[in-house]
């Protein structure tokens, strides 16, 4: 009697406080429930899967699942899929050729704010082969093309070929990897890119070595070739010269090359050839060479003849010097 006397005499003093600090102590219990029970779904979380030695995947079910997780809001809301993946160990584990295996929110990685509750789907299907490995060629994967007036004239990867491991059914048919994507639109100087390779198929796991390879890609301006005959020769006189000369043959042929828009919009008329005498005085007949300016843009090939007889003599009147 006594003991309940004091009990009964503890809980009826100060009652009211002793009600209070409960209530306070079931909000406070609500409202942390309430703030760490934010639900969200995070879609496409990459799944890996772990295998002993030896083995491969040559078929899955899925190569990616969604996660319902729980935590906070703050947290939850700035979760991504990069974040979070799904493990699941097979190492030390009797391998099946064809096996269907269970995904559940312990094999979840994810930050420690948040909680895995659901993974769906909710199991995968594996067909299992031994693996091997292939030495393979590797392909650079371009898209698009240089600017007008620009040509990718050659394309150069380092190392050519790779090891690939994956399942033996698989791998057979395999002729080449390509790298990731290299874009050649707006690019008008030659570049190097380091670049990671494509796994030949999405469906089974493939592994390459090296998983990176250096791709060089040489970048030209387009050229265009013309030539141009009977190219009449000037001489190149003194100011105020009364002096003509005489050329043997008269003209030569000229062949130049140069950007594609340069060289399409010359004309013949632009095309000039001539001699310098130089101090050749008058009477003297020499063996001169015949220079042609290049135009911007443009280079010179050939002059034929690229030398020609001059002749320098007193002008008569009425002749062009």
């Amino acid at each position: 009697m006594r003991i309940l006397d004091s009990l009964l005499s503890w809980l009826l003093d100060n009652l009211g406080k002793k009600i209070l600090a409960i209530l306070i102590a079931i909000g406070t219990w609500l409202a942390i429930r309430d703030a760490t029970s934010f639900e969200h779904l995070i879609a496409d979380v990459p799944l890996t899967i772990l295998l002993d030695e030896g083995w491969a995947i040559q078929e899955r079910s899925v190569s990616e699942v969604n996660i319902l997780v729980r935590g906070s809001q703050l947290d939850v809301r700035f979760l991504t899929r990069d974040q979070m993946e799904v493990v699941l160990d097979l190492t030390r584990f009797r391998h099946e050729d064809v096996g269907i295996y269970e995904l559940t929110p312990s094999m979840v990685r994810a930050p420690k704010a948040v909680r895995a509750v659901q993974v769906d789907p909710g199991e995968v299907r594996l067909v299992l082969d031994r693996e091997q490995e292939k030495l393979v060629p590797v392909v650079a994967d371009i898209l698009g093309q240089p600017p007008e007036g620009f040509v990718q004239e050659g394309v150069v990867v380092t190392p050519s070929n790779v090891v690939l491991r994956g399942p033996a059914q698989r791998i057979a048919g395999v002729e080449s990897v390509k790298t990731v994507p290299l874009d050649l639109e707006g690019r008008l100087r030659s570049f190097q890119l380091n670049r990671n390779l494509v796994p030949p198929s999405e469906a089974w796991s493939a592994r390459m070595d090296p998983p990176q390879v250096r791709v060089e890609v040489r970048i030209v301006e387009r050229s265009l070739r013309r030539d141009y005959t009977n190219v009449m020769i000037s001489a190149l006189l003194p100011p105020g010269a009364a002096l003509a000369a005489e050329f043997f043959p008269p003209s030569v042929n000229v062949a130049l090359r140069g950007r594609s828009d340069v060289v399409t919009n010359l004309t013949p008329g632009m095309i000039r050839a001539f001699v310098d005498f130089g101090d050749l005085s008058v009477g003297s007949r020499s063996d001169l060479p015949v220079q042609v300016p290049a135009p911007g843009g443009v280079e010179i090939l050939a002059i034929d003849p690229p030398v020609v007889r001059a002749d320098l003599r007193m002008a008569t009147e009425g002749q062009a010097p």
